[in-house]
């Protein structure tokens, strides 16, 4: 029925002689486990704009870079793979900022409120739903400024700007701060703050690295390096086994410092498993798991401060292994 119905769309279009464009806000959320119905229904969709007749087009709009990889490969194949990269001003957003953006209550003075009108003042009461009590907003929001000053909020949001600071990802920081809220005190506090942001910083790299092996644990690191140090977007296995021959001369890395090549192609093999690098085809391709060339460009998918972070939580991590 969807399908029919946007066939029809397009018919009613192309007789007005005008265009459509199709903006799919939250892109990600069809690459979803168990969202194939709504990748069945882009499908059909893209199917459609195949025909000559049609003048149309699909923009996704998403905070991930691998959202199209993660579609199904029929639809993935449909797409023409234009990206366009966005980034948010460079050193002008302030999580602090942008968390107390999201998090703040509106304050109405007595005079204005005074002045609305009955029908205003119902809209207005409908929508808030914090305690009806005279000052809780100018409290909530004292709390609010008083806790982001605090140096356990301060120095958590200071994290978080390193991994993410843009306005969507601090207000689903300012969502789970609200989860963590004590209802009895119905104000927010610095505590909550820190804690809900080390929930959104312990993300599935960061579990998946330190529960990783030590030898798989020092590769990532010394892809880090080339990636932190040498200036190297990308680098092959040879560039990762040298770096880590590099980093073994102290013999502080232990056994694995030590280890043969055929022993790292399968530690290799375990960090390309669980995704926290990828390796590129020789067409532009990417390849996940599989014997790997020696001289096939990789990437690592991991942040440095995820790194840092991973291996900070490894539990038999050399010592001195980030420095």
């Amino acid at each position: 029925e969807n399908v029919a119905f946007m066939r029809e769309v397009l018919r009613a279009l192309e007789g007005g002689g005008r265009a459509v464009i199709f903006i799919l806000e939250e892109f990600d959320l069809f690459t979803l486990r168990g969202a194939s119905s709504k990748q069945t229904l882009l499908y059909s969709i893209m199917d459609l704009l195949q025909q000559p007749h049609v003048s149309a087009a699909v923009v996704g709009v998403t905070c991930r870079h691998d959202a199209v990889e993660l579609l199904e490969k029929r639809v993935r194949s449909r797409f023409a793979h234009r990206r366009v990269l966005l980034a948010p001003p460079a050193g002008r957003m302030k999580a602090a900022a942008l968390v107390r953006h999201a998090l703040r209550l509106p304050e109405c003075d007595k005079q204005g409120a005074e002045e609305e009108d009955d029908e205003k003042k119902r809209e207005i009461s409908s929508v808030f739903v914090y305690p009806p009590e005279p000052g809780y907003a100018r409290r909530f929001n004292a709390a609010l400024d008083d806790a982001l000053s605090k140096p356990a909020a301060a120095n958590a949001l200071t994290q978080f700007e390193y991994l993410e600071c843009t306005p969507r990802a601090a207000a689903d920081l300012a969502l789970v701060t609200l989860s963590r809220m004590n209802r009895a005190l119905g104000t927010i506090t610095a505590d909550d703050i820190a804690r809900a942001t080390q929930t959104q910083m312990a993300d599935t790299y960061v579990r998946s690295l330190s529960s990783s092996s030590v030898l798989e644990l020092c590769a990532v690191v010394a892809m880090s390096r080339l990636h932190r140090i040498r200036r190297m977007l990308s680098f092959n296995f040879k560039h990762v086994e040298s770096e880590l021959r590099t980093m073994a001369s102290n013999d502080f890395l232990g056994e694995a410092g030590r280890a043969k090549q055929p022993v790292l192609v399968r530690a290799f093999e375990g960090l390309l498993s669980m995704g926290l690098v990828e390796a590129k085809h020789h067409n532009g391709g990417v390849r996940k798991a599989g014997g790997e060339p020696p001289f096939r460009q990789i990437q690592l998918l991991i942040t440095d401060e995820e790194v840092e972070t991973g291996v900070k939580r490894h539990p038999q991590a050399p010592a001195g292994l980030i420095d």
